[in-house]
């Protein structure tokens, strides 16, 4: 673990729930085909080549197997538990999660220590547990307890130990990539599913994940490169906060600006100012639908992704 940093503040957006998406990412992010379904069918999804979880976050004190069976009543109704709300979503070969900080002792103690594929360690149900439940699906069900509480300053400090131990940005950058990292987390939960082809929007996939996790580089290089444009304090202003949309709204429109620049520029990039390329590029079709501050946005933040890709391949 990272040590204390002396009460640096908590980065922003940061929450127990986002903690352990990050957490999750970091540790799994290079798997074949690894990708997060962030607050769709439940508070997050893990897939990769023919695995599925399904995830509940309970940031609760004093989390129980009694609290996960409740049934509260509503206008004489009884509502399903959390454990019957978890289980209606997946298959016979889906795994089921439920991670918490805090848990009834006297219930843990009936638990079993196993190694777990994202968590590294989890816990199972004991028989008479699983017969309480009486789901077939506690087969794959199991605990994980994080090894932080829901404590933000406490979580964000493992979760840099946890990148440094990687070696992921091991120099002063690694709190600029986690709060990259979490920003885009935020962001892709908070997505609203108007129809089921934006369910794209919620998805963080392995390279989008190495590009925040790796190439962090590029992150500064577009603070830098939108200081120096001739605009006013506000339009910079509003020209980064586009940019942290991209992931959830532009991703695959900046794709095809990396590949336009590629294409048709790529042999003038040494000799040409950020400026005449984004006047070059600003009137293109593609952009027909899209405002000024988000196209500058995106062909600033695809030379930044292009010239690190020449620069540390």
């Amino acid at each position: 673990m990272v040590a204390d940093n002396g009460g640096a503040n908590a980065i922003k957006g940061m929450n127990y729930q986002n903690a352990v998406i990050s957490l999750v990412a970091i540790r799994n992010y290079e798997k074949e085909g690894f990708e997060l379904i962030l607050e769709a069918d439940d508070d997050f999804e893990v897939l990769y080549d023919n695995y599925h979880a399904y995830i509940q976050v309970k940031g609760e004190q004093k989390m129980s197997l009694s609290k996960m069976l409740n049934q509260k009543k509503e206008r004489g109704k009884e509502k399903k538990s959390m454990l019957d709300k978890h289980f209606e979503v997946g298959d016979s070969k889906s795994i089921y999660k439920f991670v918490v900080y805090n848990f009834t002792q006297s219930d843990l103690d009936k638990m079993k220590g196993t190694d777990d594929e994202l968590f590294n360690s989890s816990l199972k149900l004991s028989k008479a547990q699983e017969e309480r439940i009486n789901n077939s699906k506690t087969k794959r069900f199991s605990i994980i307890k994080t090894p932080f509480e829901k404590n933000m300053l406490e979580a964000q400090n493992y979760l840099l130990g946890e990148m440094a131990n990687s070696g992921i940005a091991v120099d002063n950058r690694v709190n600029q990539v986690l709060g990259e990292l979490t920003t885009i987390i935020y962001r892709k939960s908070e997505y609203t599913i108007k129809e089921e082809s934006d369910k794209k929007y919620k998805k963080l996939v392995s390279k989008e994940l190495k590009d925040i996790l790796l190439k962090v580089s590029a992150m500064e290089m577009f603070d830098e490169i939108v200081k120096d444009l001739p605009y006013t304090p506000l339009k910079k202003s509003r020209i980064k906060t586009e940019k942290l949309k991209i992931s959830t709204q532009q991703t695959f429109l900046k794709q095809s600006v990396i590949e336009y620049i590629q294409s048709n520029l790529y042999l003038e990039l040494e000799d040409l100012m950020v400026e005449d390329l984004i006047n070059r590029c600003i009137e293109l079709d593609m952009f027909s639908n899209v405002d000024n501050n988000m196209r500058i946005a995106l062909i600033v933040s695809s030379y930044c992704d292009i010239i690190e890709e020449i620069t540390f391949g």
